[in-house]
């Protein structure tokens, strides 16, 4: 079983500020990414049999990305179906009312109005 795998020769965007690394190599070990940075600078202990190597050349690969986009309308329903069918407008639009309040009470969404009141 490997330890992790190697993926080298990307564009990399680390996620952690705006900084852009052109054949870029980042490593993963589990759930974890355990190494960013220029695949010339790569440790040696990442080049070996341990690790699985993948050509990324010509893609991007942003290992600290996280999507953390929600659907405040959504509810708790099970499937598609029972969103766009069995639950009218009227009760998605009061439980989005009532989940972006207990988002915003959280203070979830403040870092992006912060972000946007300071570019206006």
């Amino acid at each position: 079983m490997k330890k992790g795998s190697v993926f080298l020769g990307g564009t990399v965007l680390p996620c952690e500020n705006a900084n852009i690394i052109p054949n870029g190599a980042v490593v993963t070990e589990g759930e974890k990414v355990a190494w960013v940075g220029k695949t010339e600078a790569l440790p040696e202990l990442y080049l070996s049999k341990d690790y699985s190597q993948n050509d990324v050349s010509g893609k991007t690969v942003m290992p600290g990305l996280v999507d953390a986009h929600m659907h405040i309308s959504f509810g708790e329903c099970q499937s598609e179906e029972e969103l766009s069918i069995y639950t009218p407008a009227e009760y998605r639009a009061i439980r989005a009312a009532v989940d972006a309040e207990k988002v915003l009470l959280r203070g979830e969404a403040l870092f992006l109005h912060q972000q946007r009141l300071e570019s206006l």
